[in-house]
């Protein structure tokens, strides 16, 4: 039998080498081929429903229609002004509300004709991969919607089939392109037609090159051979004005392959691609499956009609995923949420049922109920959004809470569910009006934005809710419930205590410009106490926590020098902007407080703990000095680090490690499951050890959660010491460190004869293991570690009864 093949490889020019850890990596990518049900629109919002399927990758589209595909390639652009949280314009405050910004997205688009062929042929769909996708928006629910590997246009022309594959493989997914020539099929009928705002030409007769305003696609290395035996066989391109074809050599018994790849980019370096909030946070569910939630600028539902060049404003959308918990790391489903404007989730968490609840705000005035056509309506420039889903990611309801005179967004930002399944949630408003109940603990509004603790029923209706604020702005962050049914919630206050909103703590008065709070209510609404915490400069709360006995831990970070630190704390002074940890009895006095930090900048964001009352934080450190016990990362990377810490319910440091690449990296929150492994959620700008077949970074900023064993005597950390304990180093050296292509060990002990270097990974495999003859004093010795992937090796260089070891960090980039 005669077949005939072409297959077109889309291969992203920057894509990254995926890295091996021995910790897991939850990495979201919808990855395949997903069916057009309905979700899918233009850039006027209109339902595209010429789009069978649609490819997205990072700043490119494929879009599969009947009689032809378009390549999209696409750059969104976006002017971030910020809003400081309570007057305090620092970098951390304008990162918050990077996201609320408003965007323009350019689109330019390459339509494919394939002229003379049937528009009617038949399209089929094969290798599903799996992961289902919920849309609420633009006003329009369409739910488990599926994605596939292998997509099929059955005799697109007489007796040829166009194939298209998603190839997976450890640089990542990319699609290709086939056509399968039966027999009865002539090869000399395909010709393709291209439409595009760029021009195009052979740059010779294997390279056609397309060039558009955002940026190009190339298809280059045109190779033909016969499939039976390899052998090379002579096919070119012919173009003709804008029509491609093939020039192939003919045989009747045997199968030719026509085989060019294709490159493609943008011209402005960045990408949008599945680009998280930074501050997204991480749930678990009884059965330690993980819930992430946050918001994208993602357009990989929006395919442009019309003229190939097409620009237009950008939204956000809430984004709410599962991961698996049975090892695989699968993506289970994503569901997303939201309407025609900005939409952000920040808080999640999952009810005795499994269902997930979710919080942020909104800007839409078409956010979707459960009933069709029936949407949410908007009080007024934005409101605070509750939200719950099924396990499955359905929408159960959802509902607003804010007023009609609103002046900055109003948000939730944090929320957690009691045995009932009734719902508390924390956040803030600008709103007089349709906020508080009656008889709360502050029914007034008291300007420029007060903090909010709210409670609804597990089916979406209002108990309470009150203010909690004085005459400045104060924002609610965070939210715990104790076991004795009493809610903990903080944040950060600017406003004085004129107003006495602030009573009964461990500090009434306020520090300074901007302190952080906390405070005490039951489930009911009533009100125990609060508290600053803070001294003459500024701090903010990131994180609450209680443990067993009913105590309270805080957590943010301060540049104040004075009411932070107890007597005989871990670190009693500060060094400019560090974090601090603090514990409190249920009666509110401060049993300890600490500073925590180095050299440079430290702030804790995230903080979990076990039952035993230790205490895991996370988040950023420029600090080159932070590093202790057996930490995973013992060096800083970057001028920026993610960082996390353990420490014991008595204040005492256990260990602290940095985590990051040689990109700025950063931490927003973390978890642990009953088992004891922790979940890091890191947002980076360059490459991380992410699990092998998974790639590194998709977007302009991407996230990815690590799991992390730190169970004692598991702990991947102590495995490290291990290895650098058995082989004592004091002078060996390496350079550079982090390195791509090569390495020079120096600094070693003038020795002569036989030597041997090791390099062994962080779970203890040997991955280079070389033997060596020196023959001269103080002997630097180049070492080729391009095939290594990325991530940190010990090398080790052993000579007699001498041994010596150091750390090197492996980052190959493209």
């Amino acid at each position: 039998m005669k077949k005939l093949l072409f297959a077109l490889f889309l291969f992203p020019f920057w894509q990254l080498q995926a890295q091996q850890t021995h910790k897991s990596s939850y990495h979201l990518h919808v990855s395949g081929f997903v069916q057009n049900k309905g979700q899918v629109y233009d850039q006027n919002g209109k339902v595209n429903n010429t789009v069978k399927f649609l490819y997205a990758r990072d700043d490119f589209h494929l879009t599969l229609k009947p009689g032809g595909f378009s390549y999209e390639v696409i750059q969104q652009k976006s002017s971030a002004e910020g809003f400081p949280e309570s007057g305090f314009t620092d970098n951390d405050e304008l990162k918050e509300w990077r996201d609320n910004q408003p965007t323009q997205t350019s689109v330019n688009r390459i339509d494919v004709t394939l002229k003379g062929s049937n528009s009617e042929a038949p399209i089929c769909m094969d290798e599903n991969t799996g992961v289902s996708l919920n849309y609420y928006t633009n006003g329009n629910a369409v739910t488990n919607v599926q994605s596939f590997n292998r997509i099929v246009y059955k005799n697109i022309y007489p007796h040829i089939d166009l194939v298209f594959q998603n190839q997976q493989s450890e640089n990542g997914d990319y699609p290709e392109y086939s056509f399968i020539v039966h027999p009865g099929g002539n090869a000399k009928k395909i010709e393709m037609n291209y439409a595009c705002c760029g021009n195009l030409h052979l740059d010779d007769y294997r390279t056609l090159s397309i060039n558009a305003v955002n940026g190009y696609v190339k298809e280059s290395g045109l190779r033909g051979y016969w499939l039976e035996d390899d052998a090379e066989a002579n096919v070119y391109f012919q173009l003709k004005e804008n029509t491609l074809s093939f020039n192939v050599p003919e045989s009747k018994s045997k199968t030719l392959v026509i085989d060019p790849a294709v490159l493609w980019g943008t011209y402005f370096g960045g990408k949008s691609s599945e680009n998280w909030d930074t501050e997204s946070e991480i749930t678990l569910d009884n059965e330690s499956n993980i819930l992430l939630a946050g918001s994208t600028q993602s357009t990989t539902n929006i395919s442009t009609i019309g003229a190939q060049m097409q620009t237009f404003g950008g939204s956000r959308d809430m984004l709410l995923a599962k991961f698996s918990s049975d090892g695989s790391h699968t993506l289970q489903w994503a569901t997303y949420f939201g309407g025609s404007n900005q939409d952000i989730a920040y808080g999640v968490c999952c009810d005795r049922h499994d269902n997930i609840l979710i919080t942020g705000f909104v800007k839409s005035s078409n956010v979707m109920t459960p009933v069709p056509n029936v949407f949410l309506k908007l009080q007024g420039r934005s409101d605070v959004l509750l939200a719950k889903f099924n396990s499955g990611g359905i929408l159960i309801w959802s509902t607003l809470l804010g007023g009609s005179d609103d002046t900055d967004p109003e948000n939730g930002r944090s929320l957690i569910c009691d045995d009932a399944d009734n719902v508390y949630f924390c956040g803030y408003v600008t709103s007089s009006t349709g906020v508080a109940t009656t008889n709360a603990h502050q029914t007034v509004y008291a300007g420029e934005g007060d903090a909010i603790l709210a409670k609804y029923s597990k089916d979406g209706e209002k108990i309470w809710c009150t203010y909690l604020g004085g005459t400045s702005q104060d924002r609610g962050h965070v939210l715990c419930l104790d076991n004795s049914g009493n809610l903990y919630f903080g944040g950060t206050a600017q406003s004085s205590n004129k107003s006495r909103w602030i009573s009964g703590g461990f500090q009434t008065a306020k520090g300074g410009n901007v302190d952080a709070f906390f405070a005490k209510f039951d489930i009911n609404g009533n009100y125990f106490w609060s508290s600053y915490y803070g001294g003459s400069l500024g701090e903010h709360g990131r994180g609450i926590k209680c443990d067993l006995s009913g105590n309270v831990y805080f957590t943010g970070w301060t540049n104040s020098s004075e009411n932070i630190a107890s007597l005989n704390c871990f670190q009693s002074r500060n060094y400019g902007t560090d974090g601090f940890i603090a514990k409190f009895n249920p009666e509110g006095d401060r049993l300890w407080g600490t500073y925590f930090g180095g050299s440079g900048q430290d702030l804790f964001y995230g903080l979990t703990i076990d039952d035993e009352a230790n205490l895991y934080l996370c988040g950023t450190t420029s600090s080159s000095d932070i590093s202790y016990g057996d930490a995973y990362q013992k060096t800083i990377a970057s001028p920026q680090d993610a960082m996390f810490a353990k420490f014991d319910g008595n204040g005492n440091r256990i260990w602290t490690s940095y985590f990051g690449g040689n990109a700025n990296d950063a931490s927003y929150d973390i978890e642990r499951d009953s088992s004891g492994m922790l979940y890091l959620v890191i947002d980076t700008w360059g490459p991380l050890p992410v699990t092998t077949g998974q790639s590194t970074v998709s977007g302009a900023d991407d996230l990815t959660v690590f799991q992390i064993d730190v169970n004692p005597g598991t702990a991947p950390i102590n495995r490290e010491n291990e290895i650098l304990k058995n082989n004592i180093s004091t002078t060996i050296g390496i350079s550079p460190n982090p390195a791509s292509e090569y390495i020079t060990i120096k600094n070693i002990e003038s020795v002569s004869g036989n030597a041997e270097i090791k390099v062994v990974d962080l779970s203890g495999h040997v991955v280079i293991s070389k033997q060596i003859n020196v023959q001269q004093e103080n002997p630097e010795i180049k070492l080729n570690v391009n095939e290594l992937k990325n991530g940190f090796y010990v090398v080790i260089f052993k000579h007699d009864q001498i041994t010596y070891s150091v750390k090197v960090m492996i980052s190959h980039q493209q």
